[in-house]
């Protein structure tokens, strides 16, 4: 269904892109896609779509905080003065 409506999508784009058919054209093919654009399944995707890309983000900052956690860890654990393994092959 998604692939479906992506492809839907992909091809409205091209086709608006790629018109000669004139203005009138172009207006009508504009009425159509804010229409689509406000129907109850494009709303559900929609929101479905920004509650995914919420959580992906959400994951991404755990794991960007852990990494960082983790590091301060090594650091700290590494630290008073000691060379880094970096410090000693210069």
């Amino acid at each position: 269904m998604k692939f479906r409506f992506g492809l839907i999508i992909g091809l409205a784009i091209g086709y608006v892109l790629g018109t000669r058919a004139g203005y009138e054209r172009y207006q009508q093919i504009q009425s159509s896609w804010r229409s689509v654009r406000r129907s109850d399944p494009a709303q559900r995707l929609g929101s479905e779509v920004r509650d995914l890309a919420d959580r992906a983000g959400s994951r991404i900052e755990q794991k960007a905080s852990r990494g960082v956690d983790q590091l301060s860890d090594q650091l700290r654990s590494d630290g008073g003065g000691s060379t880094s393994e970096m410090d000693r092959s210069r």
